[in-house]
């Protein structure tokens, strides 16, 4: 027996070896240890200690804050995060914060604890919720030793601001998403070396989101994947009638790159038809992936709002966009209204933004030619005219850009 636990842990050491081998790195092993179960005999433990040259450990240390080992017991792994919160709330009791230092503290300090914990683990929902009890507690607290009264449900504090929260995480929610975006990485590079469970306890909210971006249609199931936007895969189940028709490649022309129109008609409700057709298909084939069909982006948010896309062509053309501010100083609020025109005087795209917090009349025209720099970006144009009529934020504006070019000189 002692033979056997000899030559496996002999063999063992190949993988250091073959990790310095490759990384150019070398294990220091008088700083490294070793974690026995409960169960292996003393002798065994002296043995394998001596060969490999470590030490024993009787409770396993953590890594970059992370317990190397998590078993059924996740709760009491994590117990440190509560630990670690519960004394920085200590810390800052006895200074008698206001409410709007307690935000401030709550959001860049307390809800950072977990994070890096979040996106490696799945941890309990029952610490999530002590988690935000401290933090409730802490919110709603007059003083240490006082408690104070809970004005609302603490769920509602995790809405938005314009709806009367204060946008507080939810802790379980925010752990699903940490970890899904982990789960994208693992889509996005199958051959990557990260791989947990825990990742992938989050694919539920990856498989509501995932749609199919359109190349060759070879790996792509008509009835079965989500491929049409606004459509679910259920949706498309009742439409099935044409058995010949399997993949999305059947739908398309393989030499003009063009949808089958007739047979997409007559397989496919005319709603669901002209969707279809609306899918562009590229000149140059290449496979089909997966993409992220959650919240649009800005730049889909202005194709949708113009209903035309922005063509290479029109970013290379000169274009000019238009900005203008509106102002409301009873709700010191603002609106940004941007147009982008060709030169012909052609609609491009449009965009409108709303600004909080706006004290004159002068800041909204401001923020409106900030914006409109920043569409100009966003759209990716090489050359453009800012129009405006506020003339004391277009004079500014000239200042500034000569005392830039001075300083570069």
């Amino acid at each position: 027996m002692e033979k056997k636990i000899l030559r496996e842990v002999k063999a063992s050491r190949s993988g250091p070896q073959e990790y310095e081998r490759c990384s150019g790195q070398k294990v220091n092993y008088s700083k490294s240890t070793i974690f026995f179960s409960t169960n292996t005999q003393e002798r065994d433990i002296s043995l394998v200690t001596r060969v490999l040259g470590v030490r024993c450990s009787i409770d396993p240390e953590r890594y970059l804050g992370l317990p190397i080992l998590v078993g059924r017991r996740k709760k009491v792994s994590f117990q440190i995060l509560k630990d670690r919160m519960q004394q920085r709330i200590d810390n800052w009791s006895v200074k008698h914060p206001s409410q709007g230092v307690k935000k401030v503290f709550i959001k860049a300090v307390l809800q950072s604890i977990p994070t890096y914990s979040m996106s490696c683990f799945l941890l309990p929902k029952s610490l999530c919720t002590e988690l935000e009890r401290l933090i409730a507690k802490f919110w709603w607290q007059k003083s240490r030793d006082k408690k104070g009264t809970h004005w609302c449900a603490w769920k509602d504090l995790f809405s938005f601001k314009e709806e009367g929260g204060i946008r507080f995480r939810q802790f379980d929610k925010f752990n699903t998403a940490l970890l899904a975006k982990q789960g994208w990485r693992l889509i996005t590079y199958p051959n990557s070396l990260l791989a947990r469970r825990s990742i992938w306890s989050a694919r539920g909210v990856l498989e509501k989101r995932l749609y199919w971006k359109i190349g060759k249609g070879d790996r792509i199931s008509i009835w079965v994947d989500r491929w049409i936007s606004g459509y679910e895969e259920n949706t498309l189940q009742h439409q099935r009638g044409n058995a010949d028709i399997v993949l999305v490649s059947d739908l398309i022309e393989g030499e003009s790159r063009s949808w089958k129109t007739n047979l997409i008609f007559n397989t496919f409700d005319a709603g669901i038809a002209k969707n279809i057709l609306l899918i562009p298909l590229a000149r140059s084939v290449y496979d089909d992936f997966q993409v992220w069909g959650g919240e649009p982006t800005e730049l889909q948010r202005l194709i949708s709002d113009t209903g035309r896309v922005f063509t290479h062509e029109d970013r290379q053309e000169r274009v000019v966009i238009s900005f203008d501010g509106a102002f409301d100083q009873q709700l010191s609020r603002s609106a940004s209204g941007l147009l982008v025109r060709d030169m012909r005087g052609d609609i491009l795209a449009s965009k409108s933004v709303i600004h909080e917090n706006v004290a004159l009349p002068f800041v909204a025209e401001a923020r409106a030619r900030e914006q409109a720099v920043r569409l100009g970006i966003l759209l990716g144009i090489y050359e453009c005219d800012i129009n405006g009529d506020s003339r004391t934020v277009i004079k500014n504006a000239k200042i500034q850009t000569e005392i830039t070019q001075l300083s570069e000189l």
